[in-house]
């Protein structure tokens, strides 16, 4: 995972078989939230199962 300003990226490293892109979401929001301590921004995610991007509203910001 990686942060600059409200952008996350995320890179997925687990073993899980073809999982959907809607299925990861939840997981990946609370990774970013855990990790950042910023709230991801629901309609804002982008790219694939594998990579993903997302806009988060932080408290530092």
């Amino acid at each position: 995972m990686r942060r600059l300003g409200t952008q996350v990226e995320l890179l997925r490293t687990n073993t899980e078989y073809a999982p959907t892109f809607a299925s990861i979401i939840p997981r990946a929001s609370q990774a970013v939230f855990i990790a950042t301590g910023c709230t991801p921004r629901p309609q804002s995610w982008e790219g694939e199962q594998t990579l993903m991007q997302v806009e988060v509203d932080c408290p530092d910001t």
